[in-house]
Protein backbone atom coordinates (compact mmCIF):
# COMPACT_ATOMS: atom_id res chain seq x y z
CA UNK A 1 0.00 0.00 0.00
CA UNK A 2 2.64 2.30 0.94
CA UNK A 3 4.80 1.71 -2.38
CA UNK A 4 1.49 2.50 -4.17
CA UNK A 5 1.11 5.51 -1.94
CA UNK A 6 4.72 6.65 -3.12
CA UNK A 7 3.99 5.94 -6.48
CA UNK A 8 1.33 8.25 -6.95
CA UNK A 9 2.77 11.11 -5.18
CA UNK A 10 5.72 10.52 -7.94
CA UNK A 11 3.34 10.28 -10.99
CA UNK A 12 0.99 14.03 -10.18
CA UNK A 13 4.43 15.37 -8.98
CA UNK A 14 6.17 14.93 -12.80
CA UNK A 15 2.73 15.92 -13.97
CA UNK A 16 3.34 19.04 -12.56
CA UNK A 17 6.63 19.95 -13.68
CA UNK A 18 5.51 18.62 -17.49
CA UNK A 19 2.68 21.07 -17.05
CA UNK A 20 4.54 24.01 -16.20
CA UNK A 21 2.91 24.50 -12.65
CA UNK A 22 5.96 24.50 -10.99
CA UNK A 23 9.88 24.81 -11.75
CA UNK A 24 13.12 24.08 -10.09
CA UNK A 25 12.71 23.30 -6.18
CA UNK A 26 9.16 24.76 -6.22
CA UNK A 27 6.11 23.52 -4.54
CA UNK A 28 5.39 19.95 -2.82
CA UNK A 29 2.86 17.38 -2.86
CA UNK A 30 1.79 14.75 -0.07
CA UNK A 31 -0.11 11.92 1.51
CA UNK A 32 -1.66 10.50 4.47
CA UNK A 33 0.32 7.11 5.10
CA UNK A 34 -1.97 3.98 4.65
CA UNK A 35 -1.94 3.31 8.54
CA UNK A 36 -2.85 7.26 9.48
CA UNK A 37 -0.81 9.44 11.58
CA UNK A 38 1.85 10.19 9.18
CA UNK A 39 2.02 11.66 6.00
CA UNK A 40 4.76 11.10 2.80
CA UNK A 41 5.82 14.80 1.44
CA UNK A 42 8.64 15.19 -1.34
CA UNK A 43 12.01 16.44 0.44
CA UNK A 44 13.18 20.28 0.56
CA UNK A 45 14.97 21.32 -2.78
CA UNK A 46 14.06 18.03 -4.76
CA UNK A 47 12.70 19.04 -8.94
CA UNK A 48 8.93 17.48 -9.08
CA UNK A 49 10.04 16.59 -12.19
CA UNK A 50 13.04 14.56 -11.70
CA UNK A 51 11.36 13.18 -8.06
CA UNK A 52 11.49 9.59 -7.58
CA UNK A 53 10.32 6.83 -4.64
CA UNK A 54 13.33 7.57 -2.73
CA UNK A 55 12.53 11.43 -2.91
CA UNK A 56 9.27 11.31 -0.23
CA UNK A 57 10.04 11.39 3.53
CA UNK A 58 7.70 9.86 6.49
CA UNK A 59 6.94 12.24 9.01
CA UNK A 60 4.64 11.99 11.67
CA UNK A 61 1.67 14.23 11.90
CA UNK A 62 1.09 15.15 15.30
CA UNK A 63 4.99 15.63 15.88
CA UNK A 64 5.05 18.15 12.82
CA UNK A 65 1.92 20.10 14.71
CA UNK A 66 3.62 20.52 17.58
CA UNK A 67 6.64 22.03 16.10
CA UNK A 68 5.59 24.25 13.13
CA UNK A 69 8.73 25.97 12.99
CA UNK A 70 11.33 23.05 12.25
CA UNK A 71 10.14 19.59 11.08
CA UNK A 72 12.80 17.98 11.61
CA UNK A 73 12.30 16.36 14.64
CA UNK A 74 8.68 14.75 13.34
CA UNK A 75 10.99 12.58 10.39
CA UNK A 76 10.03 8.83 10.55
CA UNK A 77 11.99 8.15 7.08
CA UNK A 78 14.05 9.09 4.82
CA UNK A 79 16.42 7.83 2.07
CA UNK A 80 19.24 9.24 2.98
CA UNK A 81 20.64 11.48 6.44
CA UNK A 82 20.69 14.72 4.26
CA UNK A 83 16.90 14.80 2.97
CA UNK A 84 14.80 16.56 4.66
CA UNK A 85 11.36 17.44 4.59
CA UNK A 86 9.86 20.50 2.96
CA UNK A 87 9.74 23.64 4.45
CA UNK A 88 5.76 23.39 3.74
CA UNK A 89 5.27 20.39 6.24
CA UNK A 90 3.36 21.97 8.56
CA UNK A 91 1.41 23.88 6.23
CA UNK A 92 0.11 20.00 5.15
CA UNK A 93 0.05 18.67 8.31
CA UNK A 94 -2.27 21.94 9.19
CA UNK A 95 -4.71 20.36 6.37
CA UNK A 96 -4.57 16.80 7.63
CA UNK A 97 -5.15 17.50 10.64
CA UNK A 98 -8.43 19.39 10.51
CA UNK A 99 -9.62 17.50 7.63
CA UNK A 100 -9.47 13.66 7.83
CA UNK A 101 -11.32 13.28 4.61
CA UNK A 102 -8.05 14.84 2.43
CA UNK A 103 -5.88 11.86 1.75
CA UNK A 104 -3.76 13.60 -0.74
CA UNK A 105 -2.10 17.38 -1.30
CA UNK A 106 -0.84 19.46 -4.21
CA UNK A 107 1.10 22.62 -3.21
CA UNK A 108 1.77 24.72 -6.55
CA UNK A 109 3.12 27.81 -8.47
CA UNK A 110 0.63 27.70 -11.83
CA UNK A 111 1.84 30.91 -13.46
CA UNK A 112 -2.05 32.32 -14.27
CA UNK A 113 -3.39 31.34 -10.68
CA UNK A 114 0.07 33.06 -9.66
CA UNK A 115 -1.44 36.14 -11.54
CA UNK A 116 -4.41 35.52 -9.26
CA UNK A 117 -2.70 34.91 -6.05
CA UNK A 118 -0.89 38.82 -6.90
CA UNK A 119 -3.99 40.65 -7.65
CA UNK A 120 -5.46 43.19 -5.54
CA UNK A 121 -8.74 41.74 -5.63
CA UNK A 122 -7.67 37.96 -5.80
CA UNK A 123 -11.68 36.53 -4.56
CA UNK A 124 -12.94 38.53 -7.59
CA UNK A 125 -10.28 37.06 -9.49
CA UNK A 126 -11.16 33.59 -8.88
CA UNK A 127 -14.84 33.89 -8.92
CA UNK A 128 -16.86 31.18 -11.20
CA UNK A 129 -17.04 31.53 -14.78
CA UNK A 130 -18.44 28.16 -16.19
CA UNK A 131 -19.58 24.62 -14.68
CA UNK A 132 -16.39 22.55 -14.35
CA UNK A 133 -14.90 25.47 -12.05
CA UNK A 134 -18.17 24.53 -9.48
CA UNK A 135 -18.28 21.00 -10.24
CA UNK A 136 -14.56 20.40 -9.22
CA UNK A 137 -13.95 23.23 -7.35
CA UNK A 138 -16.63 24.16 -5.53
CA UNK A 139 -18.34 27.69 -4.39
CA UNK A 140 -15.36 29.66 -3.37
CA UNK A 141 -17.66 31.08 -0.22
CA UNK A 142 -17.83 27.35 1.15
CA UNK A 143 -15.00 25.11 -0.15
CA UNK A 144 -12.10 27.39 0.26
CA UNK A 145 -9.69 29.24 2.17
CA UNK A 146 -7.72 32.37 1.23
CA UNK A 147 -4.78 33.33 3.10
CA UNK A 148 -2.78 36.98 3.73
CA UNK A 149 0.94 36.96 2.35
CA UNK A 150 2.72 34.88 5.16
CA UNK A 151 6.62 33.88 5.41
CA UNK A 152 6.83 29.88 4.54
CA UNK A 153 7.51 27.23 7.12
CA UNK A 154 5.51 27.99 10.32
CA UNK A 155 4.28 31.69 10.14
CA UNK A 156 2.01 30.31 6.68
CA UNK A 157 1.14 27.18 8.36
CA UNK A 158 -0.05 29.05 12.24
CA UNK A 159 -2.29 30.98 9.51
CA UNK A 160 -3.73 28.28 7.99
CA UNK A 161 -4.39 26.53 11.51
CA UNK A 162 -6.19 29.35 12.12
CA UNK A 163 -8.36 29.95 8.85
CA UNK A 164 -9.16 26.31 9.01
CA UNK A 165 -10.69 26.61 12.47
CA UNK A 166 -13.12 29.37 11.40
CA UNK A 167 -14.38 27.56 8.35
CA UNK A 168 -16.75 24.47 8.43
CA UNK A 169 -16.58 21.85 5.73
CA UNK A 170 -14.65 20.53 2.70
CA UNK A 171 -11.66 22.41 2.02
CA UNK A 172 -11.10 21.95 -1.87
CA UNK A 173 -8.57 25.03 -2.35
CA UNK A 174 -6.66 27.65 -0.43
CA UNK A 175 -5.25 30.57 -1.82
CA UNK A 176 -1.92 32.19 -0.78
CA UNK A 177 -1.71 35.34 -1.47
CA UNK A 178 1.77 36.45 -3.00
CA UNK A 179 2.55 32.74 -3.28
CA UNK A 180 0.65 29.90 -4.89
CA UNK A 181 -1.73 27.58 -4.42
CA UNK A 182 -3.17 23.83 -2.47
CA UNK A 183 -5.52 21.75 -3.85
CA UNK A 184 -6.99 18.62 -1.96
CA UNK A 185 -8.14 15.61 -2.64
CA UNK A 186 -8.70 11.63 -1.48
CA UNK A 187 -7.59 10.27 -4.45
CA UNK A 188 -4.38 11.48 -6.22
CA UNK A 189 -6.15 12.28 -9.38
CA UNK A 190 -8.31 14.62 -7.71
CA UNK A 191 -6.17 16.91 -6.06
CA UNK A 192 -4.00 16.61 -9.60
CA UNK A 193 -7.20 17.66 -11.44
CA UNK A 194 -8.22 20.19 -9.14
CA UNK A 195 -5.08 22.06 -9.86
CA UNK A 196 -5.41 21.78 -13.30
CA UNK A 197 -9.04 23.03 -13.51
CA UNK A 198 -7.97 26.31 -11.20
CA UNK A 199 -5.34 27.51 -13.53
CA UNK A 200 -7.45 26.53 -16.45
CA UNK A 201 -10.06 28.85 -14.84
CA UNK A 202 -7.35 31.72 -13.77
CA UNK A 203 -6.10 31.67 -17.25
CA UNK A 204 -9.85 32.09 -18.74
CA UNK A 205 -10.61 34.96 -16.04
CA UNK A 206 -7.33 36.26 -17.79
CA UNK A 207 -8.05 36.18 -21.13
CA UNK A 208 -12.20 36.84 -20.49
CA UNK A 209 -11.66 40.42 -18.71
CA UNK A 210 -10.47 41.64 -22.25
CA UNK A 211 -14.58 41.48 -23.27
CA UNK A 212 -15.36 41.83 -19.57
CA UNK A 213 -14.79 38.65 -17.26
CA UNK A 214 -18.58 37.86 -16.77
CA UNK A 215 -19.03 35.25 -13.89
CA UNK A 216 -21.57 33.07 -12.51
CA UNK A 217 -24.74 33.96 -10.58
CA UNK A 218 -24.66 32.42 -6.96
CA UNK A 219 -28.29 31.16 -8.09
CA UNK A 220 -26.20 29.33 -10.95
CA UNK A 221 -23.36 27.98 -8.74
CA UNK A 222 -26.07 26.50 -6.60
CA UNK A 223 -28.49 24.71 -8.99
CA UNK A 224 -24.67 23.40 -10.37
CA UNK A 225 -23.96 22.46 -6.94
CA UNK A 226 -27.37 20.37 -6.94
CA UNK A 227 -27.22 18.22 -10.33
CA UNK A 228 -27.03 14.74 -9.53
CA UNK A 229 -25.21 13.94 -12.97
CA UNK A 230 -22.28 16.75 -11.53
CA UNK A 231 -22.10 15.13 -8.42
CA UNK A 232 -21.21 11.55 -10.07
CA UNK A 233 -18.77 12.76 -12.01
CA UNK A 234 -17.22 14.24 -8.70
CA UNK A 235 -17.79 10.40 -6.82
CA UNK A 236 -15.77 8.73 -10.57
CA UNK A 237 -12.79 11.57 -9.97
CA UNK A 238 -12.69 10.26 -6.01
CA UNK A 239 -12.00 6.51 -7.55
CA UNK A 240 -15.98 5.40 -5.94
CA UNK A 241 -17.29 4.42 -9.16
Amino acid sequence: MEDRIVGDLVRISRSLSEKGFVSLGEGNTSAMCSEGGCFWIKRSGCSMGEAGPADFVKVDLEKTLANLDDPSGAVIYREREGFRASIETPLHASIYARRRDVRFIVHAHPPNVLAGCCSTDIRGFFAPQFPDFVVYLGDPARHWVFLDYAPPGGPIARSLLAGLKRHQGEIRVVILKNHGAITTGKTAEEALGRMEILEKAAYVRLMSKTFGGETLSPSQVERLERMEAERYRQRVLRGEV
